[in-house]
């Protein structure tokens, strides 16, 4: 006589309900054996090997179609594909998680450097970079209306792409900031998906610029870069200078909006 198996067994079994086991059942997933006298449902070994490879697969997330079609003729080498796509979904959240766990480093570093960082007043010491870059600037509207979409959104959310707000300083103590666009370093674009479009332009930077970080309210950011201008362009009155600040991190304490961000200012 065959070894069988109740519903109520499998399911205890397996840690599975009644109704999961009646749903394979519907859909042609996984048949149990009925017996004709009184109705009752019954799994043998086959059926309980079959519902092992079934959950391992759920477990996976694998659709139950793709693990409907992998067992649809029981057969060995049907087996073997469902096991070889376990191994393909098992590999692809591994990547997954490695992502996940880099950010989550790379997190932590950078919020331990905020917490540790201390201000640089002394303008002597600032450091002072020779740079060719070309920064894309991306209408804001098109960030909100998710016109700006991601190749791999694993890497990390769209809005903790190294985005960048562009002032214009008229003079040592005027800066406009610019609230149509958001701006990006073409080299930072490899994961965006951008239609070029009128709306969409790119300008290039090319010299030397003072580059420092700065943590501290917007307000504290601004009143920051107009005392180093003053240190760099006491004597001049007219500057016109483009100036990126760009978001390496932001909290929230009982000041508000804390940045921490990096600061690009062109020297002439």
């Amino acid at each position: 006589m065959e070894w069988l198996m109740t519903v109520g067994q499998i399911s205890k079994l397996f840690n599975i309900t009644s109704e999961t086991l009646r749903h394979y059942d519907r859909i042609g997933l996984l048949k149990p054996i009925i017996n004709e006298d009184n109705g009752y449902r019954y799994y043998s070994l086959k059926e309980i090997e079959m519902l092992d490879l079934i959950l391992d697969a759920k477990y996976l997330e694998i659709p139950l179609s793709n693990i409907k079609e992998a067992l649809k003729n029981e057969s060995i080498d049907n087996y073997i594909d469902l096991i070889d796509l376990q191994e393909k979904t098992i590999d692809e959240k591994i990547e997954h998680l490695l992502k996940i766990k880099e950010q989550a480093k790379q997190k932590k570093e950078i919020l331990n450097e905020m917490l540790n960082f201390e201000n640089n007043y002394d303008f002597e010491k600032l450091e002072i970079k020779n740079e060719d870059n070309t920064i894309v600037f991306i209408p804001i509207e098109y960030l909100i209306n998710s016109k700006i979409k991601q190749k791999d959104s694993s890497l990390r959310s769209l809005y903790l792409e190294p985005w960048m707000i562009m002032y214009e300083a008229k003079d040592k103590n005027t800066l406009i900031d610019d609230k149509k666009y958001m701006a990006i370093y073409e080299y930072n674009t490899s994961n965006l998906i951008i239609e070029e479009d009128k709306k969409i332009y790119k300008k290039k930077y090319k010299g030397n610029f003072i580059k420092t970080k700065f943590v501290g309210t917007m307000d504290e950011v601004e009143e920051y870069i107009k005392l180093i201008l003053s240190n760099f362009y006491d004597n001049k009155e007219n500057l016109n200078l483009d100036i990126s600040i760009n978001w390496i991190w932001v909290v929230y304490n009982e000041k508000g909006t804390i940045n921490f961000v990096e600061i690009t200012i062109p020297l002439d």
